[in-house]
């Protein structure tokens, strides 16, 4: 099965070319600022167009209208059921015998949308992850993996959730994919522990859509 994995387009999704495929996952930041309901309204029609035959999505920090208005937002995503559109939120799917959870929440940072200030709340909301799972899709990265900026504001300190590694910790069997984005200036994948770890962020930190598309081969 072949599953390319994207995220963080920041509403420049029509510059990047796929390779099409069986699924494509997107982890969150479609949107710019994320108060344009169009911005939605252009991604949405654009990721429903894409050669994949199962096309699925999170929220990110900057996808504020999704946050705000989440029965308008889903009332869009139903337009493009027919399309395999689904939208994930703290959600399960099962497609082809994989099991797919995805959820947006994240450390607060400047009040983003999705922003969990509370530690112990955001704990709490990544213990809703499951067991056994094929595929993972957060925003965040876990704390450490594939987190860093490196720019001259951040460094090179790790920006991820140490709560998502500590709740991912604790299981049992941890997830076979673990996809997210976020911090675009460190995109690509790494293996660790038995888990793929994909930071799909299109997105460099200049927000130029100029990073690898990672794409796999999922037997």
């Amino acid at each position: 099965m072949k599953i390319t994995f994207i995220s963080d387009t920041h509403t420049q999704h029509k510059k990047i070319e796929l390779p099409g495929g069986d699924i494509l996952i997107f982890s969150g930041d479609f949107m710019g600022s994320g108060y344009r309901v169009y911005e939605a309204q252009s991604f949405l029609k654009w990721f429903s167009e894409q050669p994949y035959k199962y096309k699925i999505f999170i929220a990110g920090n900057h996808d504020r209208y999704c946050e705000n208005n989440p029965e308008l937002f889903e009332a869009l995503v139903d337009d493009y059921v027919d399309q395999n559109v689904i939208y994930l939120k703290d959600d399960m799917i099962e497609i082809e015998g994989l099991k797919i959870y995805g959820t947006p929440w994240q450390p607060y940072f400047c009040d983003w949308a999705f922003n969990i200030p509370d530690s112990d709340v955001l704990t709490s909301l990544y213990q809703n992850i499951p067991e056994d799972l094929d595929i993972l899709i957060t925003h965040c990265p876990p704390y450490n993996i594939l987190d860093k900026s490196h720019d001259y504001r951040n460094g090179e300190e790790p920006l991820g959730s140490k709560e998502l590694e500590t709740v991912l910790s604790e299981l049992t069997h941890r997830p076979k994919i673990h996809c997210f984005g976020h911090i675009h200036g460190d995109g690509g994948n790494t293996l660790t522990d038995g888990v793929c770890y994909i930071n799909a962020s299109v997105c460099d930190e200049n927000y130029n859509p100029i990073n690898k598309i990672v794409t796999i081969d999922y037997e």
